[in-house]
């Protein structure tokens, strides 16, 4: 389920400014936002490669992206590179929290 709705609300599927307004929350929870948005724009920059759009038009790859994606930028590679530091960081913590504790109540069980 979280898969899922990761996928769904990245703003890939989904662009941002389609999401409702009750679910903008997911769209910046959701670490493949960050990742796409990275990924996307670092290897769209300077990129002077001919595009051509669904409705014909050619323009630069690095001009292509920006009109589909309206509210992600360049300028927000580092921001992005920040939260998912932070978003893997707050997982390990997580997981090694409670996965500690559930080894020793196994443990505990098996006595």
């Amino acid at each position: 389920m979280y898969s899922i709705l990761n996928s769904l609300f990245g703003g890939f599927y989904i662009a941002s400014q389609n999401i409702p307004t009750f679910w903008k929350f997911m769209y910046w929870l959701s670490p493949l936002h960050y990742v796409l948005e990275g990924l996307v724009f670092t290897q769209a920059h300077k990129d002077r490669r001919i595009v051509t759009s669904i409705t014909g038009g050619k323009m630069y790859a690095e001009d292509f992206y920006p009109t589909i994606y309206t509210e992600w930028s360049y300028a927000n590679r580092y921001a992005d590179l920040s939260a998912l530091i932070i978003y893997i960081a707050g997982l390990r913590w997580v997981v090694c929290a409670y996965v500690d504790d559930l080894v020793d109540w196994m443990v505990y069980l098996k006595r």
